[in-house]
């Protein structure tokens, strides 16, 4: 037996309340569970799992994916380690394939607002790269 670092582990989220509007929301596509960051940061399991679909939060999230023939989601226990990062856990999952992703941000009441949309892409090499458009809202993003 030897030390080893302490590591966060794949959990389960729960919430109570309202869930719009939202203000902040982290999605790991395909993890195995929700997890923090080392900022504090949780970023939430896509899809859920059986035995997540029963918490409050699970329930009031009406998050949507659509895949391309042949598309799924998938993970490895092995991360693929694309540069240095603290988050190195968040590439080892991913939605191959996803045509289009939609997520409730605010609720029938809440008026207009403005979001930042980051994207996180673990391609290893130059020749797996896609050529796709992000839409966001029907309009091309990136």
């Amino acid at each position: 037996m030897e030390p080893r670092e302490p590591r966060r582990e794949w959990v389960i989220h729960s919430a109570v309340g309202l869930k719009t509007p939202v203000e902040s929301m982290r999605i790991n596509f395909g993890a195995p569970g929700d997890r923090k960051d080392s900022e504090g940061n949780l970023w939430l399991s896509y899809p859920r799992r059986k035995a997540y679909q029963e918490t409050s939060l699970d329930v009031a999230l009406d998050l949507k994916a659509e895949f391309f023939k042949g598309g799924r989601f998938t993970a490895s226990k092995q991360s693929k380690v694309l540069a240095e990062t603290e988050i190195a856990w968040l590439y080892s999952s991913a939605a191959d394939g996803l045509q289009q992703f939609s997520l409730p941000l605010l609720g029938p009441e809440d008026g207009p607002a403005n979001y930042v949309t980051r994207l996180h892409f673990g391609i290893e090499k130059e020749a797996d790269a896609a050529i796709f458009d992000v839409k966001i809202q029907g309009k091309v993003a990136l």
